[in-house]
């Protein structure tokens, strides 16, 4: 019954290893191609993050060489209004380029912006994307970068709100990793801590238990 109970928990350990890479190699790649919401199906959040008035997301698309440099029409996929508890949503055209999330609070004073998981529906992808707390300190933007796992990276060095388009591009965002990593989908880590209690049984058994099971450098 150990031995049965031991195999089960190394089986478990090492299916969450391997959840882990993959999880991490996929939060580590930039959502990119072309995107276009259906209009009949308004994005939507597992826990509406804002209930006062006048806050807005934007998903929208840009390019390494074109960081949101112009109007937002040129980018955005289409407009969340969140006002009273209540979303509404304007839809755009189809649009190329790398996934982003910009949100602006419009009205003055300090407003926080709950952490949540907004759903976009992209017709054959239905498609979830982790969103940070954030606060807002009146009349300004915050840019992220949003992953192929649905995590999201912060799109600006400042890592807040307050500048008016992105400085970093997607690919550089995600290079830097976990130092500007926003928010991470659940899954990834759970592999995580699988991943820990792997090391932590191995730990128990002798470092040389460890060697033989995990990938050498």
């Amino acid at each position: 019954m150990k031995k049965l109970l031991t195999f089960n928990i190394l089986t478990l350990a090492a299916i969450s290893i391997v959840l882990c890479c993959s999880g991490l190699t996929k939060a580590a790649l930039p959502k990119s191609g072309s995107f276009d919401i259906d209009g009949a199906s308004t994005p939507s959040f597992d826990q509406i993050p804002f209930v006062g008035s006048s806050m807005y997301v934007y998903p929208f698309v840009a390019t390494d060489l074109d960081l949101y440099t112009g109007q937002g029409s040129t980018y955005n996929l289409g407009t969340l209004e969140l006002t009273g508890g209540l979303v509404s949503f304007t839809d755009s055209v189809e649009k190329s380029g790398n996934l982003g999330i910009r949100i602006f609070s419009a009205i003055s004073g300090s407003q926080i912006f709950q952490e949540s998981i907004l759903t976009l529906d992209f017709g054959d992808d239905i498609f979830d994307v982790y969103l940070p707390e954030l606060t807002f300190n009146g009349n300004e933007d915050m840019f992220l970068w949003v992953a192929q796992s649905g995590a999201t990276y912060y799109a600006t060095a400042l890592q807040g709100p307050g500048l008016d388009r992105p400085d970093i591009t997607a690919g550089d965002a995600m290079l830097l990793g976990d130092a500007n990593l926003a928010m991470v989908p659940e899954p990834v880590t759970l592999a995580l801590f699988g991943s820990g209690a792997l090391i932590l049984l191995g730990k128990r058994r002798g470092p040389s238990w460890v060697h033989r099971l995990m990938p050498q450098r």
